[in-house]
């Protein structure tokens, strides 16, 4: 299996940060433990880098971090750390079990990472 793009973290990124109790927030750490785990990704796809020597699928998890916090459906209490909006919760809710696309226009799109 190939690392997900961060378009296809988000949506378990979201539903990972609205399953927290009072919208409690994670950290960086944790979303990537989650994402790993949610895609079941091996050791082979934990290793794999990208040039600057950074795991592929913590970088794209990062960036899915960063995209929905441009949204305006998660935010940053303070560096490394984030929860969910009442807008990503309402967001995720919509699309559960559908594309992100589908969940909200205002998530910015660019190239693949």
């Amino acid at each position: 299996m190939a690392v997900p793009k961060y378009d296809e973290m988000m949506l378990p990124v979201l539903k990972r940060l609205g399953d927290e109790r009072d919208f409690e927030p994670l950290t960086s750490k944790q979303i990537r433990e989650h994402v790993a785990l949610h895609f079941a990704l091996g050791e082979d796809e934990r290793a794999e880098q990208i040039p600057s020597g950074f795991a592929r699928y913590a970088n794209n998890a990062q960036w899915a971090c960063t995209y929905l916090k441009q949204a305006g459906l998660i935010a940053s209490p303070k560096r490394g750390s984030f929860r969910i909006r009442s807008e990503g919760a309402l967001c995720w809710r919509r699309a559960s079990g559908r594309s992100t696309g589908r969940c909200s226009s205002a998530i910015p799109s660019s190239g693949s990472s």
